[in-house]
């Protein structure tokens, strides 16, 4: 399953949908996650109000991706994301969330990728760069300046350039 984020339709919020859905990004992002979350969308697709926890060190860039896109089109009126663990491609999903909170403790990497040919790769870390940008209002440059480090970024720029819109209290 792909999706083709760069022609994708504008984002659409369908009012009197009723319901909630939890969906839970933990560990190992891949293929079969990406198959398990839409298959949890599509059975709440009336769902009005969508929560999303993080907890994940990361795994395949294009499958975050493809989460971010499935998360992101899902028409629920209300979508919260909550993160504690929030490395390398786990940012993604997060950024699906229009209310992003940072759990206690929480901490968040924002990195270049790895594993396949230089090209691809810088290709998709500017993809990534592209739309934390787009779902943070944050310049691209805090975004590249961040993501050419293998250091985790601070709770306070991760408020100041609203990778979190909060902390949890």
């Amino acid at each position: 399953m792909s999706f083709d984020l760069w022609n994708e339709e504008p984002r659409v919020r369908v009012p009197g949908l009723s319901g909630r859905a939890h969906i839970r990004i933990w560990n190992e992002i891949d293929r079969a996650m990406v198959d398990r979350v839409a298959e949890t969308l599509a059975k709440a697709s009336t769902a009005e109000s969508l929560t999303i926890d993080v907890d994940s060190y990361g795994g395949e860039a294009l499958a975050a991706v493809d989460l971010f896109v499935l998360l992101d089109r899902h028409p629920a009126t209300h979508k919260v994301a909550f993160g504690a663990h929030v490395q390398s491609a786990a940012i993604l999903p997060l950024l699906a969330g229009d209310e992003r909170i940072a759990r206690r403790g929480a901490s968040v990497l924002i990195h270049p990728a790895h594993g396949g040919h230089p090209d691809d790769l810088a290709w998709i870390d500017r993809q990534i760069a592209k739309i934390i940008a787009a779902r943070t209002g944050a310049p691209i440059e805090a975004i590249t300046n961040e993501q050419s480090t293998e250091e985790p970024s601070g709770l306070e720029w991760c408020l100041q350039h609203k990778i979190f819109t909060r902390t949890l209290n």
